[in-house]
């Protein structure tokens, strides 16, 4: 099983479209996972058949043109609301994204397997929810949740978080669902080009996630590494895995919270060109 592994990473989606788009020429994936923002990706495109490649590059490269009004818009007393409220800034216009964007007849139709995570406000634990999952769309939802800047989404009697918080990229997710080729893409570069200095609060808020978010990913990436290398020496009751990073060189410039189709266009040609190298090489 060929498996296509999205990483979190906020309003930087776009280099995501790019690399699918270039990868997308020679290979096919079955099944699709994502924490976060690549959540979303992940979904669109787990409800197109295999034979609908061109229907679903449509529906992803749509994701292009969203701007910071299709996703979140102020409390009307800004900021401050979030004093009193759970998150500082109101997330419904992602629900009605994802909502119009994500068909569970679709997603259950496709044959395509689909994980997106989210995390447990409560326990810190990551709850994983698939094609088949009812409440699918909600929890695309929670998996995009930012703890304290977008609504956290109560399912059932939990309520839940970003997947990014514990989960940068759901490695292991894909092994354990049997894939056996998995392609992981990651919207952060290596944690030493990151490039100049923040410049202000929020871009060293934002580079501080960067920083741990891609220490939990090398963690995953290394222990599915080592079981790969235990299989292949012949320890009984482990399976070989190819593993396969595309990630940008350097860091993908982006506001913290704003999203401008420009800036998504950019990281879109980013991607393609990363993807391009990756997929020849392969």
């Amino acid at each position: 099983m060929r498996a296509l592994v999205f990483g979190a990473g906020g309003m930087r989606i776009g280099y995501h479209v790019g690399v699918f788009h270039a990868l997308s020429r020679h290979e096919t994936f079955d099944a699709y996972l994502g924490s976060s923002a690549g959540a979303l990706c992940a979904a669109i495109l787990a409800q197109y058949k295999s034979t609908e490649l061109d229907n679903a590059l449509v529906h992803l490269t749509s994701i292009l043109s969203l701007s910071t009004a299709n996703v979140w818009r102020p409390w009307p007393l800004g900021l401050v609301s979030g004093a009193w409220k759970p998150s500082l800034v109101d997330s419904s216009p992602l629900r009605d994204l994802i909502s119009k964007n994500v068909s569970k007849a679709r997603l259950r139709e496709s044959g395509k397997r689909l994980i997106v995570g989210a995390v447990d406000s409560v326990t810190g634990e990551t709850t994983t929810f698939t094609e088949q999952s009812p409440n699918i769309v909600e929890g695309i939802m929670a998996s995009c949740a930012v703890p304290g800047v977008f609504d956290p989404v109560k399912i059932g009697s939990q309520t839940y978080w970003d997947a990014g918080t514990r989960d940068v990229a759901p490695v292991r997710a894909a092994v354990r669902m049997g894939a056996d080729d998995v392609t992981v893409v990651i919207l952060t570069p290596e944690a030493r080009k990151f490039g100049e200095p923040p410049k202000n609060v929020f871009e060293a808020v934002n580079r501080a996630v960067d920083i741990q978010s891609a220490e939990i990913l090398e963690g995953d990436l290394a222990m599915t590494d080592f079981v790969s290398r235990m299989a292949s020496s012949g320890l009984p009751g482990k399976r070989a895995v190819a593993t396969r990073v595309i990630r940008p060189k350097w860091e993908l410039q982006a506001a913290l919270l704003e999203i401008h189709p420009g800036v998504s266009r950019k990281h879109y040609e980013i991607g393609l060109v990363d993807g391009r190298a990756a997929s020849d090489g392969k």
